[in-house]
């Protein structure tokens, strides 16, 4: 699995790449600490087969988003939009999505061991 700092991450998605597939993100501070990426604009990005272990998304758009089979253990999603995104087979054990939109995400064989999921906002379209 290939490396990519946050700070790089954001960059390359600026520019206009969005295909991040099978990656490991850390946090450009530390390779010990969790990827900051909280209150950015991330709609539409591939981040599938990669590894977000404990990473921070608060309040980050997500809306688009394809996440399948995403490690996202332990991840901060307070305030996230993940409006249509794809988790199918994501792993998100532990994580905090409280008040998140969850509007039209598939969760297809998502992992959601202990997932805190308190005030989320899920439709009809939401499966």
């Amino acid at each position: 699995m290939e490396v990519i700092l946050d700070t790089e991450l954001l960059e390359f998605y600026n520019s206009g790449q969005k295909d991040f597939c099978n990656l490991r993100v850390y946090n450009s501070n530390s390779f010990n600490s969790s990827p900051k990426l909280k209150g950015k604009n991330l709609s539409g990005i591939n981040l599938s087969g990669s590894n977000l272990y404990n990473a921070n998304l608060e309040n980050t758009n997500l809306s688009g988003a394809s996440l399948i089979s995403t490690n996202l253990t332990n991840a901060k999603f307070q305030g996230a939009n993940l409006q249509g995104a794809d988790l199918q087979e994501a792993n998100l054990s532990h994580a905090n999505l409280e008040n998140a939109n969850f509007c039209g995400v598939d969760l297809s064989k998502t992992f959601l061991l202990r997932t805190i999921l308190h005030n989320s906002l899920i439709d009809e379209n939401t499966g």
